[in-house]
């Protein structure tokens, strides 16, 4: 959507081609999964879009607060949010863990939080930050879950979220 017209204009513009493109799809593909990943600026467009089935949401307004707030209460945070955002610092990315594993070693049946950070920091010298759960449209990312030690199945559709040097 087009940003210069203001955050509302651009949020309606959004909305409105999202569900176009979801009705198209759903029209030509039968039991098509749409899940776009869409950026809105304010809480309508985000209630608007969960409306109509749309989970993958980030919210650029409330994500720049977040940063300043962060910035602002420990001032080592701007370190930390200057390295993973600037251009030469690190990358997010979404890994198998299978792509971690040593040669001939089997991907797991059950995983905990630290056994997988073991796995990446051994092969790739990369922070793990999240996971995902769930399948197909059941699909949900964790970032930083709370109880690291409780074991979970795993399966080779299951993805992790990392941290990774430039």
């Amino acid at each position: 959507a087009d940003n210069s017209l203001g955050p509302v204009m651009a949020d309606k513009q959004t909305v409105a081609m999202v569900v176009q493109m979801k009705a198209l799809l759903e029209e030509r593909v039968q039991d098509a999964e749409f899940q776009p990943m869409v950026e809105y600026c304010t809480d309508n467009a985000g209630n608007q879009l969960s409306l109509v089935g749309i989970q993958n949401l980030i919210n650029t307004s409330s994500l720049m607060s977040r940063a300043l707030a962060m910035v602002a209460i420990d001032t080592t945070a701007h370190g930390v949010l200057c390295d993973l955002l600037s251009t030469d610092g690190n990358n997010l990315d979404i890994m198998y863990l299978s792509y971690y594993l040593a040669p001939g070693e089997q991907l797991p049946r059950e995983l905990n939080f630290a056994e997988a950070t073991a796995i990446v920091n051994r092969a790739a010298q990369q922070v793990i930050i999240g996971w995902s759960e769930g399948n197909g449209s059941e699909k949900e990312w964790v970032i930083n879950p709370k109880d690291k030690l409780r074991s979970r199945p795993w399966t080779p559709e299951d993805k992790l979220i990392v941290i990774k040097d430039v």
